[in-house]
């Protein structure tokens, strides 16, 4: 199970229909996606990723379990997001209320207009907390990269250096 679909299941278990996640370590933790511009729409059974033209190569190569969706000058991002959000037929969709800022949450509602913007609760953080296999191995890699440089430093420290 990938963490979109580990989301997917909580997003169930919750009650919540459709969530747009814009902070961007949960964005990465849910794609692999690097860049400083990323936006999720997902519901509990489909999802869509959503980023400027200048990602437009690299969410490619790093965003695999969902479609993306890319946008340009002159369309604003709250109307890209908004169109998402109609695309995938929803009436209703919560954002992350403790990382959305209320200027965004003010001109997200403009642009939804016809579709109900609600708070949502954090169903993220638990998630990750937990780490999978692959990140568990990641992390030990680091690990080993980390000592292996301390162990290179401690080396070379005499005194006067």
């Amino acid at each position: 199970m990938n963490n979109i679909q580990r989301l997917q299941a909580r997003m169930v278990e919750a009650g919540c229909p459709a969530l747009l996640v814009s902070h961007l370590a949960n964005v990465q933790w849910l794609t692999g996606f690097t860049g400083s511009s990323g936006f999720v729409v997902l519901t509990t059974d489909q999802g869509v990723f959503v980023t400027d033209s200048r990602y437009a190569i690299q969410c490619q190569e790093q965003v695999r379990d969902l479609p993306t969706a890319v946008y340009a000058n002159p369309v604003k991002l709250s109307d890209f997001l908004a169109q998402q959000v109609r695309d995938l037929g929803l009436s209703q969709v919560a954002f992350e209320k403790n990382h959305v800022v209320y200027g965004t949450v003010e001109e997200w509602q403009a642009a939804f207009a016809d579709i109900a913007l609600v708070p949502g609760d954090d169903l993220i953080s638990a998630l990750r907390m937990i780490k999978t296999p692959d990140e568990v191995a990641r992390i030990r890699k680091a690990c080993a990269l980390a000592d292996k440089c301390l162990e290179h430093v401690v080396r070379m420290i005499q005194p006067g250096v």
